[in-house]
């Protein structure tokens, strides 16, 4: 299948899709920082002509051309995207299964996708901000099993601050999300992280569950086990109400 000539803009809009998997309208115009916004809208509707990019914007439907237009990536984005250095197979490879993925998958990769872009906005010039997706990280082997959702690091001088971020699913039930946190502790019991990593300091894990009976689950199994590493908790409401602060982690331990 031939592909069809692509802006380097319109690249770096399938390079985005493929790191955070799910991007809005308003994401993509934060993340592409270009002046003229109408750009971006003629970009992505060209995109979604071409079949490369899938965008759910109904105008007929009601309450639908009020809300920004969610994108994912088609499988004629395959073409285009196995050709550059880092692009996984197996990632490009998930790329059929898109339009099948649950609202809930897609709402936290929308949530993802506005924690960087929140991140990015604090960040002064003293500080380097590096963000790294599931995708980004499956070249790392020595990582935990399952990947976290981000692996964050904050370089300020000669300091670096480092994270696991977990993005907890909704509809999850409590002894998979147990088993997940388990695995975490285990981890970060381990000398793994160390070994690999020229025993570099142990990365702060946070935790962002889907509501408050699921932190107080969570804050109370991870008690029971008395972790090494000490582990961060909040919620995704709280996140929504005060942003990415220091204030909004509880401590566990």
């Amino acid at each position: 299948m031939k592909s069809l000539p692509i802006t380097s803009k319109q690249l770096e809009i399938l390079k985005l899709l493929y790191k955070f998997r799910f991007l809005n309208t308003n994401q993509f115009k934060s993340l592409l920082n270009h002046k003229n916004p109408t750009r971006i809208q003629v970009w992505l509707k060209d995109l979604v002509q071409k079949e490369y990019v899938y965008s759910n914007y109904e105008r007929n439907k009601f309450g639908q051309n009020t809300k920004p237009s969610v994108f994912h990536l088609l499988p004629k984005a395959r073409y285009i995207l196995k050709k550059l250095e880092g692009c996984d197979y197996s990632v490009l490879n998930k790329i059929y299964k898109e339009g099948q993925r649950s609202k809930s998958f897609i709402n936290n990769a929308l949530f993802l996708a506005d924690i960087y872009l929140s991140l990015k906005k604090q960040t002064t010039s003293e500080i380097k901000l590096y963000f790294f997706t599931k995708v980004d990280l499956l070249a790392y082997n020595y990582l935990p099993n399952p990947l976290p959702d981000a692996y964050i690091a904050l370089k300020e001088s000669k300091q670096t601050k480092r994270y696991f971020m977990l993005l907890l699913e909704e509809k999850a039930p409590r002894y998979a999300l147990a088993g997940k946190i388990k695995k975490y502790i285990n981890y970060s019991e381990s000398s793994r992280w160390e070994e690999n990593n020229q025993n570099r300091p142990y990365p702060a894990t946070l935790i962002i569950c889907p509501d408050y009976p699921k932190k107080r689950f969570i804050t109370k199994f991870i008690n029971e086990h008395s972790p090494r590493e000490p582990f961060y908790l909040t919620t995704k409401n709280t996140i929504r109400l005060k942003g990415i602060k220091k204030d909004i982690w509880e401590k566990v331990e």
